[in-house]
Formats: C-alpha cells, sequence, structure tokens
C-alpha cells in the first residue's frame, strides 16, 4: 500500500493512474481523498501493490515525480 501526497484538487483518478505509468499495481484500488490545510487543502491518493517489492519500485521511480505541475510526495505504508 503506498500514499501519494500533493495531487491538486482538480486530480482524477486518471492522473493517478497516468502518474504511475510502469508501475505494477491495482488499478481498482485507488482511493483519493483531501486534508484540510491552511491556505490550500492537499488532494492524496492510497494505492494497492500486489508486493511490497512492487510498491518499493514505484517508490524508487516516481517519489517527488510531477502530475499536473504539482511535486507528488510517494510513502510506502506496508
Amino acid at each position: 500500500m503506498m500514499l501519494l501526497q500533493g495531487f491538486p484538487r482538480n486530480a482524477l483518478p486518471e492522473d493517478v493512474e497516468r502518474f504511475l505509468t510502469g508501475c505494477v499495481y491495482e488499478a481498482s484500488s485507488i482511493e483519493m481523498f483531501m486534508r484540510g490545510a491552511f491556505p490550500d487543502a492537499i488532494r492524496m491518493a492510497i494505492v494497492n501493490f500486489p508486493s511490497k517489492n512492487e510498491a518499493m519500485n514505484a517508490f524508487i521511480k516516481k517519489n517527488r515525480g510531477i502530475c499536473l505541475n504539482n511535486q507528488i510526495s510517494v510513502r510506502v505504508l506496508e
């Protein structure tokens, strides 16, 4: 399981899929939510991976990547 932080408010699950291109993950598991913060709310996504190795591979490839002109922070949760 992985937490992705920093998506803009208008981001859609398709944007998360595009960001994770080249990684092996469960596309049906994408959950997006907002965390209220001042001055701007932060949009986040949680994505499941078939294994911890696949999640670590995605972390190495995608941490601090760009999606819709925002830098995305990636954290492996499990």
